[in-house]
């Protein structure tokens, strides 16, 4: 029961911030100005956030190229009889 009711709340939520957060397209002799979500973020996120992202798949590769090794290591033992 608590978890539909989670559910519910989550969906609820969610729909109150797509209403409030959606921007909506210029349309012929409409008062409102259309700025993509994009141009109002400050430059230096995006650098942040490509920074951050290039580290991350960076310490990704690192972390993928250790375990092959260490699992192609201990294949060799396991083939040879070593454990």
């Amino acid at each position: 029961m608590k978890f539909f009711v989670g559910l519910c709340f989550g969906i609820g939520l969610g729909f109150v911030a797509g209403l409030l957060l959606a921007q909506q397209p210029p349309e012929e002799g409409s008062a409102q100005s259309y700025t993509p979500i994009a141009v109002l973020l400050p430059s230096s996120w995006s650098a942040h956030f490509r920074k951050r992202t290039n580290q991350a798949l960076q310490q990704g590769r690192e972390r993928y190229l250790r375990t092959v090794d260490e699992l192609g290591g201990r294949y060799q033992k396991a083939r040879s009889g070593e454990l």
